[in-house]
């Protein structure tokens, strides 16, 4: 049964490749609003993203062009514990043999000047 799950948010569509937005390891039953952008909170790791920091950076495309952003959740066999934060390709290691299910959402989006 499910011990831990772990979700991970990128932008397959950003110039340079894919960009990692947020990684987070054992999560719990739920997310609240500004979350701390914190290594540790209470068993919850986070790692680190493609803007250089621990935490969740949100979507900035260039100005007219639409991207996908897509979070996939991890159920976990296993809590993860980890020492420091961790970038996707750390983070994919740490999970594979460990997945028992996965599911992603796929959601756009475009900025324009105001």
């Amino acid at each position: 049964y499910t011990k831990s799950i772990a979700l991970i948010m990128q932008d397959p569509d950003a110039p340079f490749g894919v960009f990692t937005h947020w990684i987070i390891l054992n999560v719990k039953n739920n997310l609240k609003e500004n979350f701390p952008k914190k290594f540790k909170i209470k068993g919850i790791y986070q790692g680190m993203n493609d803007f250089g920091y621990v935490g969740y950076g949100g979507p900035c495309p260039p100005f007219y062009q639409k991207h996908r952003y897509i979070i996939t959740a991890y159920a976990l066999d296993t809590k993860i514990q980890i020492s420091n934060p961790v970038n996707a390709k750390k983070f994919f290691n740490l999970i594979k043999s460990h997945i028992i299910a996965k599911s992603s959402l796929l959601g756009f989006y475009q900025r324009s000047k105001n």
